[in-house]
């Protein structure tokens, strides 16, 4: 008989969320791991189902509701975490009675399990988001059987990586990097957690919380430890990444500084780097970004139009943001920028939404997102006398479209209603 029976069967779900999210599925992975319990892949075989949700949209937030609704059906016990606690507390207490927790609580998950003695907060953050596989479906099914040997995840790491290119372009650069099974060429270190923003349209901060700096020390040693693993691409994430020690003594270019000062042939991915720290630290970044170590950067700028941008609570001198852009687009001319736009705020004119479109041409974005509004429950602009209707935003995008195609830019349809561009290779 085993000297440590297992605990239990927890089955982990992480379909359709963010970098972040599935950092924390991959840690709760192995704070049950840790307490002796199976994480396994079929939620039929599961005692406990753990599944992580997202409510940036409304449309995003239904795809959670229905992924809830998808895994009662099971006899395990449900508990559900993520953003939907917090941006849907309503609608997914009407649809769920069972524990849930989100994602600035992720300690919580201690007193649901009092008896685990190895506590969440002893579980070192990762670099590994969580790969979330269903083996009920399945695509799901085949993908754990050939990648549960080394050898077989490279090759199919490298089939996915092959088709993508050839079906992406440029898009390739920013699209593998949110595909969970080619992650493994990245490693991610969450040098933040929270927000410093109190953006009128955001429901997220409800359920991320404050920002939150991870000590200096530790972002530095991940990323050697990273180094020493083999890896060549990192990616530095948060959910608002240019806060960076602004809580602990720190700076966001002392944290660039000293990583890009460290030996070695890799490159650095910025995701969520909000406009107003670029601003901010411009003569600092120059350098840094000149290196040539930073390759990608994702900023979104959300509006052209400083009215707009005032009314949403963001940064709001559409000029300063297109100076300081333009400049370290130049102090590295490799360097690849990707964006945001906001399409429909209350009160957004058609003239408004193009200067959107203009700032876009003007600093040159390679990659972004022309995304619909969504208004979410409890934010500022939820019982608005100003809104647009849906079909004049859509009207929008199709105008965004055709304006981006003009100015040399591919377009796709996304997830969320609007589209994607990229630039021509």
């Amino acid at each position: 008989m085993p000297d440590n029976p297992s605990k239990g069967k927890v089955f982990i779900g992480s379909d359709k969320v963010c970098d972040r999210r599935k950092l924390d599925a991959q840690r709760i992975a192995s704070y049950f791991t840790a307490n002796n319990y199976d994480v396994v892949t079929n939620p039929t075989k599961a005692t406990i189902i753990i599944i992580f949700t997202c409510g940036v949209s409304n449309e995003v937030a239904e795809i959670s509701t229905n992924y809830v609704k998808q895994f009662m059906k099971y006899r395990g016990e449900l508990i559900v975490a993520g953003c939907l606690p917090e941006t849907d507390k309503q609608a997914l207490d009407n649809i769920f009675k069972g524990r849930k927790f989100s994602a600035k609580e992720m300690d919580k998950i201690d007193t649901f399990f009092p008896e685990n003695t190895i506590k969440y907060n002893q579980i070192q953050d990762t670099n590994r988001p969580w790969v979330n596989i269903d083996e009920t479906k399945m695509s799901d099914a085949f993908k754990s059987i050939i990648t549960r040997t080394t050898i077989g995840k490279k090759i199919y790491i490298h089939f996915l990586d092959h088709v993508y290119k050839g079906l992406l372009g440029k898009n390739y650069l920013i699209a593998t990097q949110f595909m969970s099974i080619l992650f493994d060429r990245y490693c991610l270190i969450r040098i933040s957690q929270g927000c410093s923003n109190t953006c009128a349209y955001c429901a997220a901060k409800k359920a991320i919380g404050s920002h939150k700096s991870k000590p200096l020390d530790e972002c530095i040693q991940e990323f050697t430890n990273g180094l020493e693993n083999g890896y060549k691409n990192f990616i530095l994430t948060g959910d608002d990444t240019g806060a960076y020690g602004i809580d602990n003594g720190s700076s966001f270019p002392e944290l660039l500084d000293k990583l890009t000062r460290i030996d070695g042939s890799y490159t650095i991915t910025i995701h969520a780097l909000n406009p107003n720290w670029v601003v901010k630290y411009l003569v600092e970044l120059e350098p840094i970004i000149g290196r040539g170590k930073i390759k990608i950067i994702s900023i979104p700028v959300q509006s052209g139009s400083d009215r707009v941008l005032k009314m949403m609570h963001r940064y709001s001198s559409s000029e300063k943001m297109r100076e300081a852009l333009v400049k370290i687009k130049q102090a590295y001319p490799k360097l690849a920028l990707d964006t945001h736009i906001i399409v429909g705020f209350p009160g957004e004119t058609v003239d408004e939404f193009k200067a959107s479109l203009e700032l876009v041409k003007d600093i040159g974005f390679d990659f972004g997102s022309l995304i619909p509004l969504s208004i979410r429950p409890d934010t500022e602009i939820e019982h608005c006398t100003t809104r647009i209707s849906d079909d004049e935003i859509m009207e929008r995008v199709k105008i965004g479209r055709d304006y981006l195609r003009t100015k040399g830019y591919i377009t796709h349809y996304s997830l969320m209603g609007g589209i994607v561009f990229s630039k021509k290779n």
